[in-house]
């Protein structure tokens, strides 16, 4: 139960508790009278403290939930599902039995540093049948306070490949972008349209200071074309031919979540980058400790 609903109990439980103590007073003439308007008084008040929670709540659902997909949408909800197992325990692979996916998952926990083991509540093999990509991550509801991992079961033979673990130190990117910028300036932002279908990144957060860095409006009003054109991912592609010295991969130009992740990874393993605004981008990570600490973590397991 989140903190929003524990208030609203407590209120609810004062009202049970003053009512039956009103009650052995005298129930006759002005007294009966004066209990009544203070009864209608509190629950007045009760209605006005629940109206402008439920409010806060909603705020909060809109603001500090991010949806990674870049549908906007659940991609757990997409793809066909072969195997589901909870994380109870940090790095606690123990509930998966198949050998080869217990193996891709510890592969996971053993990159990702500890302090983002205890943000995975779930992991996910789906099919690669239906799908046309490799892994994803996404936040647990209904609360939204741990991810969910999910891999495509065609790729989780080789879980020490280069590939593999550039990959998964990607979709780790997508956890440290919400993240708070330490000392970060007080700065409020209009949450723009294209964030309105994913999710809007806190006002401190690392994804925030990144779009508004290297993301103008109309950049975002492209990606949002992209994916109103059911993942057009061939026109992000065709764009990156004509300014690839702006990313690091044709991937990074879907979004600012993937130009994110990607430049994220390019700097946690010192890839070479051409072009001065990829090169700014991979930059920007270097200013900050946690990333140079999340470097070093991670070069310690490859």
């Amino acid at each position: 139960m989140n903190n929003i609903s524990l208030v609203c109990v407590k209120l609810l439980l004062f009202v049970s508790l003053l009512t039956p103590t009103m009650s052995m007073a005298q129930t006759t003439g002005a007294n009966e009278a004066a209990y009544r308007n203070l009864l209608l008084q509190l629950i007045a008040s009760l209605q006005q403290q629940i109206t402008l929670l439920e409010m806060q709540l909603a705020e909060q659902n809109t603001i500090a939930q991010p949806a990674v997909s870049e549908t906007g949408g659940s991609l757990s909800q997409i793809v066909d599902i072969v195997a589901t197992y909870p994380v109870t325990k940090v790095a606690d692979t123990s509930a998966v039995r198949d050998r080869e996916q217990r193996a891709y998952f510890d592969r996971v926990f053993a990159l990702f540093p500890t302090v983002y083991d205890q943000l995975i509540g779930r992991v996910v093999v789906f099919s690669g049948e239906t799908s046309s990509f490799d892994a994803f991550v996404e936040t647990v509801p209904p609360t939204h306070e741990k991810w969910l991992y999910a891999v495509n079961e065609d790729i989780i033979d080789e879980p020490l490949a280069k590939w593999n673990t550039e990959l998964i130190v990607h979709e780790l990117a997508h956890l440290v972008a919400y993240e708070s910028v330490s000392n970060a300036a007080k700065k409020e932002y209009t949450c723009e349209a294209y964030f309105l279908r994913h999710g809007c990144p806190p006002d401190d957060s690392f994804l925030r200071l990144y779009v508004s860095n290297f993301w103008e409006a109309t950049d975002l009003r492209r990606a949002d074309r992209f994916i109103e054109a059911a993942d057009d991912y061939e026109s992000a592609y065709a764009y990156y031919d004509d300014h690839q010295t702006d990313f690091v991969s044709d991937y990074a130009a879907i979004g600012p979540e993937e130009d994110f992740a990607e430049s994220f990874m390019y700097f946690m393993f010192d890839k070479p980058v051409s072009g001065r605004i990829a090169q700014e981008k991979v930059a920007f990570f270097g200013q900050y400790k946690k990333m140079i600490d999340i470097q070093n973590d991670i070069n310690q397991m490859q």
